[in-house]
């Protein structure tokens, strides 16, 4: 079970309440199962709207060597909760739980590699997560995030910028907004392949998804 876990429901209870609580338990282990899946709950709107959405999102990494991208792919699986307060920024959180096995290089071969001891060493580590600490509003449309990211036994704060690509303001049923959360990470600092020649040392990671 995940950092995400439901709780179970115990004590003797009217019927008409448990089968409510089976039900909210059901559906919370739908969202679990979506892996790939990103869900995003938008509270606190001047009119007590709550937007949410639920839909696939990316999770997409870039290594350079000397500038030049050389190395790319994206983790398949995992886990987004992301709650947005529009009138308390301060208040938002993000949590993110990748499985690090998931991970699909541009050339296929190279897998393995990155998935090795050397790199990712997923068998020993098979989860990377990030966990907001502190998220604020830079403009309109621009929110700043600070939080710990873990990769393989190692923590360390890192700062993402998250752009939402629209009027949040004038969003409508049905309509939805592109959002791009973006870092860079040391690889020297997580001890990802630490032997790799040429590679520079920061990768760059992006989060991508829709808000409706």
């Amino acid at each position: 079970m995940s950092s995400f876990g439901i709780a179970s429901a115990t004590g003797s209870e009217p019927l008409g309440q448990r089968v409510q609580r089976t039900g909210a338990r059901v559906m919370s282990l739908l969202v679990l199962l979506a892996m790939f899946t990103c869900t995003f709950a938008v509270p606190a709107r001047s009119d007590g709207r709550m937007l949410k959405q639920t839909g696939p999102g990316e999770v997409l990494f870039v290594g350079r060597s000397f500038g030049v991208p050389v190395a790319s792919g994206r983790f398949e699986r995992f886990e987004c909760r992301v709650a947005v307060d529009l009138e308390r920024p301060d208040r938002s959180r993000v949590a993110v739980r990748i499985v690090a096995g998931s991970l699909r290089t541009l050339f296929g071969f190279a897998d393995g590699f990155v998935k090795g001891k050397d790199v990712l060493n997923v068998s020993a580590y098979p989860h990377l997560s990030f966990v907001s600490q502190a998220v604020r509003q830079i403009d309109g449309n621009h929110y700043w995030i600070e939080g710990q990211l873990r990769i393989k036994a190692v923590s360390r704060t890192v700062e993402l910028r998250v752009t939402i690509d629209g009027d949040l303001d004038t969003l409508t049923e049905g309509q939805s907004l592109p959002f791009t959360a973006t870092t860079s990470v040391s690889r020297s600092e997580f001890g990802i392949g630490p032997g790799i020649p040429l590679l520079d040392d920061r990768l760059e990671i992006a989060v991508r998804g829709n808000l409706s």
